[in-house]
C-alpha cells in the first residue's frame, strides 16, 4: 500500500502550491521521508529490546495508522484532473502502460531515469552499510543506527540546499553535479575501506567512534546523502512541473516503477558481486565509476540548458536577483525574410522612401525602424560664440531634426549637446 503514497503526495503538491514553491515542498517531503525511516528504525530497535515486543508492536502500529489518517483529513480536497479515466486493475498491464506513456515523452523519461539513479545508488549504499559497519569497522546495531542517522539528517540538509539552489525554478544542473559528487564520495569510501584492517568489536558507540576510519566514512556517508538530495529534489520538481495535470500522478507512478526496477537491478548486481567474492572496496569503486558515467550522460542529455541553469543559480540563489522576461528574447529576435526579393531589401537601405511607405516592410525584414537622413555628429570643444558648420546638410540645417520612416520626429538641439530621447 505504501506504493500508493508517492504518486498521491507528489502529484497533489502542484494542485495546492505555486510552481515556485515546489522545490521547497519537495525538500520538506524528502527530508521528512528519510527522517521517518530513521525514526522507525530507531523505534523498532527500542521496541524489540523490551521484554514483550509482540504485545506492544500491534497497538503502536494501530496508533500510528489512526494518527496518519487524522492528519490526512486535514489535506485540502483537489478536483480530479482526469475524471473520465478508467483504472486498469491488472497490475502488470497497467504498469507497462504507464511506463510506455512515460517513454513517449522524452523529456520526462530522461528526468525519471535521473531520479531512478538516485534510488538505485541509495539502495546499494544502504545494502552495503551493515556489512561495512560490522565487518570493517567492528560496530553493532547501534553503530548502524548512527550511520543511518547521519544519512537521514544529511538528506535533509541536502534537500534544503537543493531548494535554495533551485530558487523556485526548474533547474537540473544540480543533478549531474550531485551525481559527480556521489562518485567522489564513493571513491573516497573505497579508498578508506581498502586501507582498513579488520577492527575488533566495539563495546559501545564511544569506542566505535574512536575507531580507525569511522570519521572519514561518516563524512563520506554524509556527502553521499547531500549529493543525492541535489539529484532527487530537482528531478521530482521537473516531473511535477512538466507533466500535464491530467497525467501527472501516472507519470510520477511510472517514475517510481522505474526507480523500483533500478533498485532491483542494483540489488541483483550487488548480490552477484558478493557471491563472486568481490570485496566492499571494489564494490564502492565500481559504484563510483558508474556514477561518473551517469554524470556525464546526464550532462549530455540534460533536458535544460546547463549554462542557463548556472546563470539562474548565480543570479537567483546567490545574488537574489529575479530575471523576468527571458521568454521575450526569442520573440524580439527578428531575421531578414529569406524569401524577400533583392529589390525589397534594397529599399531598406540607409535612406528608405521619405514618405514612409516602406516602413512596415523594413521593420519586418530588418527588425528595426530605419531612419531618414544622416546622423548628426555631436560637437566636441566648440564654444558658444563659434558658428556651427553644417556644410549644407539638410538635416543639420533643420536644427538637427531626424525623421523616422514612420513619420515620428526626434530632435537633437542645434547646440551640439545630445538630449535623452525616448524615440531613438
Amino acid at each position: 500500500m505504501s506504493a500508493l503514497f508517492s504518486p498521491v503526495k507528489y502529484g497533489l503538491l502542484p494542485d495546492h502550491l505555486q510552481a515556485e514553491e515546489l522545490p521547497r515542498a519537495n525538500a520538506w517531503i524528502e527530508a521528512g521521508t528519510f527522517l521517518a525511516i530513521l525514526g522507525g528504525t530507531i523505534s523498532a530497535g527500542l521496541l524489540f529490546a523490551m521484554s514483550a515486543p509482540a504485545l506492544v508492536f500491534a497497538p503502536v502500529m494501530l496508533a500510528l495508522a489512526l494518527a496518519c489518517y487524522a492528519l490526512s483529513r486535514q489535506i485540502p480536497a483537489a478536483p480530479a484532473a482526469a475524471p473520465d479515466l478508467r483504472i486498469d486493475w491488472n497490475i502488470a498491464t497497467s504498469t507497462w502502460q504507464v511506463l510506455s506513456d512515460l517513454a513517449r515523452d522524452k523529456r520526462l523519461f530522461r528526468v525519471a531515469l535521473m531520479n531512478a539513479w538516485f534510488w538505485m545508488t541509495g539502495a546499494v549504499v544502504m545494502a552495503v552499510l551493515p556489512l561495512m559497519v560490522r565487518d570493517s569497522l567492528g560496530g553493532g546495531q547501534i553503530a548502524i543506527t548512527y550511520f543511518l542517522t547521519i544519512f537521514a539528517v544529511s538528506i535533509g540538509i541536502g534537500s534544503a540546499l537543493a531548494a535554495w539552489i533551485s530558487a523556485g525554478r526548474v533547474v537540473l544542473l544540480p543533478a549531474p553535479v550531485g551525481t559527480a559528487l556521489m562518485a567522489f564520495f564513493c571513491f573516497d569510501a573505497a579508498l578508506a575501506l581498502a586501507g582498513l584492517r579488520v577492527a575488533p568489536a566495539a563495546s559501545g558507540l564511544g569506542e566505535f567512534l574512536q575507531g580507525e576510519g569511522v570519521l572519514r566514512l561518516s563524512v563520506d556517508m554524509a556527502g553521499l546523502a547531500i549529493a543525492g538530495a541535489l539529484l532527487v529534489v530537482p528531478t521530482f520538481t521537473a516531473l511535477q512541473t512538466w507533466a500535464k495535470p491530467e497525467s501527472r500522478a501516472r507519470r510520477i507512478a511510472a517514475a517510481n516503477a522505474l526507480g523500483a526496477a533500478m533498485m532491483t537491478t542494483g540489488g541483483l548486481l550487488l548480490a552477484g558481486a558478493q557471491k563472486a567474492g568481490i570485496s566492499l572496496p571494489v564494490i564502492m569503486l565500481c559504484l563510483a565509476i558508474l556514477n561518473v558515467l551517469a554524470a556525464i550522460a546526464m550532462l549530455k542529455l540534460l533536458p535544460t540548458q546547463p549554462m542557463r541553469d548556472a546563470i539562474s543559480i548565480l543570479y537567483r540563489a546567490i545574488f537574489r536577483m529575479e530575471v523576468k522576461g527571458m521568454e521575450n528574447l526569442e520573440k524580439g529576435r527578428r531575421r531578414p525574410d529569406p524569401g524577400a526579393e533583392p529589390r525589397e531589401l534594397s529599399r531598406c537601405g540607409p535612406r528608405p522612401d521619405p514618405d514612409g511607405q516602406d516602413a512596415d516592410l523594413c521593420h519586418r525584414l530588418r527588425g528595426r525602424q530605419p531612419l531618414v537622413g544622416k546622423a548628426v555628429p555631436v560637437a566636441g570643444q566648440r564654444t558658444a560664440d563659434q558658428p556651427r558648420q553644417t556644410d549644407g546638410d539638410p538635416v543639420a540645417d533643420q536644427g538637427g531634426e531626424l525623421r523616422r520612416a514612420d513619420g515620428d520626429l526626434s530632435r537633437r538641439p542645434s547646440d551640439g549637446h545630445r538630449q535623452p530621447d525616448e524615440g531613438l
